[in-house]
């Protein structure tokens, strides 16, 4: 990282920012996550290097939720669906969509029909990117917040078609996760 700061590569030097940020706050300390993803996401705007920046800013609200600052993370989440939107980046989308049901669920919000629905809006989004793994991790929360509302047979019926069409990927922690969930409510 300090290589590419030192040699000019400002874009570079972003990423690897908003890369330590996420693995910090993926880690023990999700706190330390948020001023380098911060700092890596400001210098990526200065550097107009923006292709992984509502990635990042959904990292970044990924780590407010981690923390327990639910209004911060819906903060991010919305400004990283609005640049998606406005700059046509709707790859990332349905993972964008189903952190901010995570976020909203979190936070112990009492709409569950609104966070049902982001969650339908993510998979339908990622079914038509050819997106398995973000199809499946949206039908996993779906499924999870289906069971939660003692609903286990749709929330069977929304898993298990997509985990059905995996072919390979079973060792990664959300299909861990799926498979699990899927032995559950069995």
């Amino acid at each position: 990282m300090q290589l590419a700061h030192k040699h000019g590569l400002r874009p570079f030097h972003a990423v690897g920012l908003c890369i330590r940020g996420s693995l910090a706050a993926g880690g023990d300390n999700p706190e330390a996550g948020i001023a380098p993803l911060r700092s890596g996401l400001a210098e990526m705007q200065q550097a107009s290097y923006l292709l992984f920046y509502p990635f990042f800013l959904t990292e970044l609200a990924a780590a407010f939720g981690t923390i327990g600052r639910f209004d911060q993370g819906l903060e991010e989440v919305a400004k990283a669906l609005r640049f998606a939107v406005e700059t046509d980046y709707c790859w990332f989308v349905p993972e964008i969509l189903r952190v901010k049901a995570e976020l909203l669920l979190r936070r112990g919000s009492e709409n569950a029909e609104l966070m049902e629905g982001l969650l339908r809006q993510s998979m339908g989004q990622a079914s038509a990117q050819q997106a398995a793994y973000w199809e499946l991790s949206a039908a996993t929360s779906l499924a999870e917040l289906l069971r939660n509302g003692h609903k286990n047979d749709e929330a069977r019926d929304v898993l298990a078609p997509v985990y059905g069409r995996l072919i390979e990927g079973f060792t990664a922690p959300r299909v861990k996760r799926a498979k699990a969930l899927l032995d559950d409510l069995a």
